[in-house]
């Protein structure tokens, strides 16, 4: 089993936009936690910036901990963007992102779908304007997703997508048609328990929806209600349903530990994540 701690790690101890010291002295932790493998991220245009121009530090630090880097997220807010030019700036965006996959070792990159151009949108004054056209919207995502997935195959890279509540993407079958829309190989999806057990979605039938387009998995728990991320066992999630679902499927991707957020003691809720994950993965063989 391939496992590592999402870089929701990293944000929900120091902040939106960590510094490379405390990347660095959250890499120390990981290993800490006895894992070996790890992603990274530039959680803005900034910061993606940032991490580039420190990316043989951050190299030589992976390297010296035995650390493998096997994802890189490019956070890009924008990519629901209608407009041409900001869409060309979110393809550079991702370009680099490719840039620092490839110079890191990575096998796969992950993006977000964020929100549609719609004004308000994340509040309770969403705006639709007569403007506005769906298709459109879609098409134009679309296309700039295409793209993107065209270029990390030239890296020899896979690309997923990470549906979440409240974005263009923001459920399973959303993302299935997605994939029909792209239709390229490399091209697959990052399954989000937290996100997609408090959309109601009944989590082993989305495994067996996604199958082995699977990228890897965000697992994290929660009540239902609200979007937590909880080590897995500490909500109602039925993991015994959900790993017998993984091994009737032969998932053989990477596991991401997706805890955070206002944790008291994350550490330790992220060790005991991982313990709890081996232990089920060891039972149903995984």
């Amino acid at each position: 089993m391939k496992l590592r701690c999402g870089f929701i790690y990293v944000v929900s101890k120091f902040g939106e936009e960590p510094a490379i010291e405390q990347m660095i002295e959250a890499l120390n932790d990981f290993v800490a936690m006895g894992l070996e493998y790890v992603e990274l991220e530039g959680v803005n245009e900034r910061h993606l910036n940032e991490v580039y121009k420190n990316r043989e530090r951050l190299k030589t630090e992976c390297d010296n901990l035995g650390l493998k880097v096997v994802n890189f997220v490019p956070m890009i807010h924008d990519v629901g963007s209608l407009d041409p030019e900001i869409k060309e700036n979110v393809y550079e965006q991702f370009c680099l992102g490719v840039e620092l996959a490839t110079y890191f070792g990575c096998e796969t990159m992950e993006i977000d779908s964020f929100a549609p151009d719609i004004k308000g949108w994340g509040s309770e004054e969403i705006v639709v304007d007569d403007k506005f056209q769906w298709n459109k919207q879609w098409d134009s995502f679309v296309e700039l997703v295409t793209r993107c997935t065209q270029k990390a195959a030239e890296a020899n890279l896979k690309l997923g997508l990470h549906p979440r509540i409240g974005e263009i993407i923001s459920n399973t079958d959303a993302l299935l048609r997605l994939m029909d829309a792209v239709n390229m190989e490399n091209f697959g999806g990052v399954l989000d328990t937290a996100h997609l057990y408090v959309a109601k979605e009944i989590l082993p039938l989305s495994l067996e929806k996604l199958g082995k387009r699977i990228w890897h998995l965000h697992l994290a728990d929660n009540d239902g209600t609200k979007l937590l991320h909880r080590a897995p066992g500490q909500g109602k999630i039925n993991w015994d349903g959900f790993f017998a679902t993984l091994a009737k499927i032969g998932f053989d991707a990477h596991i991401v530990i997706d805890v955070g957020g206002d944790i008291p003691d994350l550490f330790n809720s992220c060790k005991e994540a991982k313990n709890y994950i081996e232990v089920m993965a060891d039972k149903y063989k995984i």
